[in-house]
């Protein structure tokens, strides 16, 4: 290290340790408490009404929402971690930045980074709720996140993807209060066809995510600018919110709207809402869809929405939404509280209830609800996986026919994408696996060999970043195809290494986010963080990853199974571990898509 570079790193780390200390004076950000003059500033009441206002006139599209990863957005326990951790490590510095795009409204009400979800308002828990679409009247483009939603309360103006007149002639004939004071049942006065809103430039606004330190973390939509999909007009929300997810198909026909007296809007094409996309709610089913009783009735009709009302009767109607996230958690649904089958098997034991659920009443009316969540949830999940399947495949498993005994094999797996319009994995590319699992099993039933299973202890892929790996106490998986992106950091001496987070932990004495003093252009290199996406599958594209068995798996004769499955999941269980989620992470893994599987037979001889 030279003098003059030694001076520069210990003013940098000097600054630092003042400014640091002179920001440890200052108390954290907290919610406005009762009395608080202050607490009308941080209110959502009256600017941005819940999407529960909007679900008498819109029950298709509430119910949609209310499963979809838009409603998870501030709910997501990884999203709460992820952003504490970034202000944290960044001493306040980072601000709002993640959550101006999981909770727009919250963030507008001037919620602060670090409040908790336990502490933020109901219209801030809803994420990406009706009104942070369907109140923006203004092309942003790529500001991630950063929007100027159109307060008011229920009456106030509405923005969409279809003319809007038809409203107020609805509300006229209906007899509907459009203004306070009116009576009947409350509905926004107008709504104004807004073009920005049916094109993918409108996605960008938070799905094309770059950090104030010039790091690019998302860039679908820059994949999309220069896709064939954008060519020939098909949109973000054509393979998103469309009947076919994945594939641009004709949007079904229906009213956008049936009014609390039954009439209807003329019917139009209805986009779908849940918004399916790579990730699972990774939560408590009490708690999502939507937050507890929140959603009472929502994923079912007539008989099901029926025995939930009655059960109800028995206990309290506002029971359900009196319950926070921890009592849903010491709710076991697993085990069957509130089914029949349960509470007949459960008289007369004793058997050791928390104080909250030793009622069978109250285990009743939770287990139905939950039932009926569920439901909904496994919806969600068969469009997710239509997405994929439609999206990616195997494409040919070359294996030869005949093999000898005990010599070792050779092999590839060819992956297609089906995409055109990014790469895949989409989104957060570094957190999201598509991998390949392999396997040889013997005449017997056998497997004796195999690539691209999950650790039989903390379900992790085999790779860097399996703690048991790390730890020598599982093998390394050498043959590992996965089309996951790295984050990538430099370190002090200038080597390369991946980490799971985007923040570096090396040769960087500054504790403040601040922005790149000059572009990385100029210096021919990047400012020691970047997103290495070689091993992605880019649009139309494909993989061929090559496979070596050894000997020892060909030790019978007979015929051999070589299999190939190709599965996805959103994010992998360390992820869910490093920030201590670990009740959390049994949901990603039961929620893995099984997307395509090839199977080759292999013929083994002697003396072949």
């Amino acid at each position: 290290m030279t003098l003059r570079s030694h001076l520069w790193s210990t003013l940098l780390l000097l600054a630092c340790v003042a400014t640091a200390r002179l920001g440890a004076a200052e108390p954290a950000p907290k919610a406005p408490v009762a009395g608080d003059p202050h607490a009308a500033l941080y209110s959502t009441a009256g600017r941005f009404p819940s999407a529960t206002t909007c679900r008498p006139c819109h029950e298709a599209q509430y119910r949609q929402w209310s499963v979809s990863m838009h409603a998870f957005a501030e709910l997501s326990p990884t999203m709460e971690a992820q952003s504490a951790e970034i202000v944290r490590q960044f001493n306040g510095t980072i601000g709002v930045f993640c959550t101006r795009c999981h909770t727009p409204t919250g963030t507008t009400a001037g919620e602060p980074a670090k409040l908790p979800n336990s502490q933020r308002s109901k219209v801030s828990l809803e994420g990406v709720t009706c009104v942070v679409c369907h109140r923006i009247n203004t092309k942003y483009g790529k500001v991630v996140g950063n929007l100027h939603l159109v307060e008011g309360d229920q009456f106030a103006k509405v923005y969409g993807s279809w003319d809007g007149k038809v409203v107020a002639d609805t509300a006229k004939a209906a007899g509907i209060a459009t203004a306070p004071g009116q009576q009947g049942a409350q509905m926004h006065a107008t709504a104004d066809f807004f073009e920005p809103l049916t094109s993918s430039a409108f996605c960008a606004q938070c799905h094309e995510v770059i950090n104030p330190a010039g790091i690019h973390l998302q860039d679908t939509y820059s994949q999309w600018v220069g896709s064939t999909s954008a060519r020939e007009g098909v949109r973000c929300q054509d393979c998103h919110m469309g009947p076919a997810p994945g594939v641009k198909s004709a949007y079904p026909m229906g009213p956008a709207a049936v009014l609390p007296d039954g009439r209807k809007t003329p019917d139009r094409p209805l986009s779908n809402h849940m918004i399916v996309g790579p990730e699972v709610p990774a939560e408590h089913p009490g708690v999502f869809p939507h937050g507890a009783g929140a959603n009472k009735g929502i994923s079912s009709d007539g008989d099901d929405k029926d025995k939930l009302d009655e059960l109800l009767q028995a206990v309290d109607d506002k029971f359900l939404s009196s319950l926070t996230s921890d009592d849903w958690w010491h709710f076991d649904y697993r085990a069957g509280w509130g089914t029949d089958e349960f509470e007949k098997a459960a008289k007369g034991k004793d058997y050791a209830f928390p104080p909250l659920w030793k009622d069978e009443a109250k285990r009743r009316a939770a287990g139905e609800f939950v039932r009926q969540n569920l439901a909904l949830i496994k919806e969600a999940e068969t469009r997710r996986a239509l997405l994929f399947r439609n999206g990616v495949k195997i494409a040919k498993l070359d294996v030869a026919p005949t093999h000898a005994v005990d010599s070792s094999l050779s092999f590839s797996v060819r992956v297609e994408s089906l995409l055109a319009a990014h790469n895949i994995p989409g989104g957060f590319p570094w957190f999201r696996q598509l991998w390949l699992h392999v396997q040889v099993i013997a005449p017997d039933g056998k497997v004796t060999w195999q690539s691209g299973d999950l650790d039989p202890v903390n379900d992790d892929l085999r790779d860097g970043f399996d703690n048991r790996v790390m730890t020598g106490d599982a093998p390394y998986d050498l043959q590992l195809w996965s089309s996951q992106a790295f984050l990538t950091e430099r370190g002090e001496h200038g080597a390369d290494r991946s980490v799971f987070f985007p923040i570096a932990t090396d040769g960087d004495p500054t504790a403040f986010l601040r922005p790149a003093t000059a572009p990385a252009s100029l210096r021919g290199k990047d400012n020691g963080f970047r997103i290495d996406q070689s091993k992605v599958l880019p649009p139309l594209g494909h993989r061929t990853p090559d496979y070596h068995v050894p000997r020892d798996a060909f030790q019978l004769t007979g015929t051999y199974q070589v299999k190939a499955d190709l599965r996805f999941r959103g994010m992998p269980p360390y992820f869910y571990n490093n920030f201590g989620l670990y009740r959390n992470v049994r949901f990603v893994t039961e929620a893995i898509v099984e997307v395509d599987s090839k199977t080759s037979e292999l013929k083994v001889e002697a003396g072949k």
